[in-house]
């Protein structure tokens, strides 16, 4: 394993981070757990940077967000499909696989799922935008959603654990900027993990959740050959300024 630590600066806030990755060729699903980590910890720096009276409405049992269309990166896409579903018990995912094939049947029938499958992943906002709204309309839930709360919490996308509000959890019913007043974030590590995978791919470097349970194909994921270098890459991505070491 080779360590690496690194100060990353979030908002007022020094943030350091250490940890290791495989000194040789690993395949990407092996890194996820490590940024969706450093995303976790992004997403609290910024919670706790917060403006007073600006208190996270999220918790358990409120899963009006888990009904919107969510944007992954390939990556963890290939995580989602290749690591999370395999580990789930039996009948979770037996459970799971039952709400995606009734996600693709509401889909089918209010004519989004072939909209979904051939959005061009580069379409304008204005674009996605109206498609996400459309789709909240329909009230498909997640198909990780039991209970409304997220039944793969600890292992959720990063774009889920960068989705906080401080306004109240009753308008996230209502995803209108006039409801709705998200938490902001200085960095996402959503946003930089799918540049790093349309670097890689030559491609916009995402797709959405609920396309990436449908997918058939499933490629395999691709090797990062040296993970150090990786981390470095994302991080500069992240930052958007160069990486210094400490």
């Amino acid at each position: 394993m080779t360590p690496f630590s690194f100060t990353l600066q979030i908002g007022g806030e020094a943030l350091s981070i250490s940890g290791s990755v495989p000194a040789g060729d690993c395949s990407i699903t092996e890194i996820i757990p490590l940024l969706l980590n450093l995303g976790e910890a992004i997403v609290a720096a910024a919670v706790r940077q917060a403006p007073p009276g600006k208190a996270i409405s999220c918790g358990p049992g409120c899963g009006a967000c888990c009904r919107q269309l969510v944007p992954i990166s390939l990556s963890e896409a290939a995580y989602l499909r290749r690591v999370v579903m395999p580990e789930l018990a039996p009948d979770h995912r037996q459970r799971v696989a039952q709400r995606v094939s009734a996600a693709a049947a509401t889909l089918t029938s209010e004519g989004l799922l072939d909209e979904l499958l051939q959005l061009p992943a580069e379409a304008d906002p204005e674009r996605r935008q109206a498609l996400g709204l459309r789709y909240f309309r329909q009230g498909v839930p997640c198909p990780f959603l039991e209970h409304e709360s997220c039944s793969i919490h600890p292992l959720r996308p990063l774009a889920c654990r960068e989705y906080l509000v401080t306004s109240p959890a009753a308008h996230c019913a209502r995803p209108a900027k006039d409801y709705v007043a998200p938490l902001p974030l200085p960095q996402k590590a959503s946003h930089a993990l799918i540049r790093l995978d349309a670097d890689a791919t030559g491609s916009a470097g995402w797709q959405t959740m609920i396309t990436a349970l449908l997918d058939e194909r499933d490629p395999p994921p691709r090797s990062i050959p040296r993970p150090v270098d990786f981390i470095r890459d994302f991080l500069s991505n992240l930052a958007q300024i160069p990486y210094h070491p400490r």
